[in-house]
């Protein structure tokens, strides 16, 4: 059992979409921080 047979299913890992949602809100909070909208 290698770490590429079992990513290959039909559905990715729940890891995954922890992941990826972790990186979004991170990206979303250093964005909101650099470029402030409520400084308009």
């Amino acid at each position: 059992m290698s770490m590429s047979e079992e990513t290959k299913g039909s559905e990715p890992p729940q890891i995954t979409y922890f992941v990826v949602f972790s990186l979004s809100i991170i990206f979303l909070a250093i964005s909101m921080v650099r470029y402030p909208l409520w400084g308009l």
